[in-house]
C-alpha cells in the first residue's frame, strides 16, 4: 500500500491512477495535517509526499509530515516529490523534483522495495 499525500487533486488523480495499473494499492490524502491525525493507525508500505501541502490551508507541511510518518515507523520508505530543487531532507529516503516523468517514480519504487522489503512487486508475482 502507497501512502499519497498530495494537495493537487489532478496530481494526486494521475498518480494513483499510474500505481494502481503497475499494481500498487494508492491511498490518497490531501491533507498533512489528517495524516498527522491518524498516522497511529495509518497502514502503508511506502509513502510519497508533497513537500509544498499549500492547498488546503495545511499548517503542516510534507517535511513536517514526513519526519512524524519517520519518527512512528523509522524502516518504511518515504519518498518526497517536490517543484524544488532538492535539499538535505532528514526524514526522507528518496527525493524525486516535479515534473518527474512516471518510469523514474517506478524506479524509486523499486528501489525502495528492494532497499526495505528485499523485494519488488514483480519478485513476489513470480513467486506465486
Amino acid at each position: 500500500m502507497v501512502l499519497l499525500v498530495e494537495d493537487s487533486a489532478l496530481v494526486s488523480e494521475y498518480l494513483c491512477r499510474f500505481l494502481q495499473d503497475k499494481g500498487y494499492l494508492a491511498c490518497p490524502y490531501d491533507s498533512g495535517d489528517r495524516v498527522i491525525e491518524e498516522r497511529e493507525s495509518l497502514k502503508y508500505d511506502i509513502a510519497i509526499i508533497d513537500r509544498s501541502l499549500e492547498g488546503f490551508g495545511d499548517d503542516t507541511s510534507g517535511d513536517d509530515v514526513a519526519r512524524k510518518l519517520k519518527e512512528k515507523n523509522p524502516n518504511k520508505p518515504i519518498v518526497i516529490i517536490s517543484c524544488y530543487k532538492a535539499i538535505n531532507f532528514d526524514c526522507a529516503d528518496y527525493y524525486l523534483r516535479k515534473p518527474f516523468r512516471f518510469e523514474e517514480l517506478l524506479e524509486v519504487l523499486k528501489q525502495a522495495r528492494v532497499r526495505f522489503f528485499g523485494h519488488t512487486l514483480e519478485d513476489m508475482a513470480d513467486s506465486k
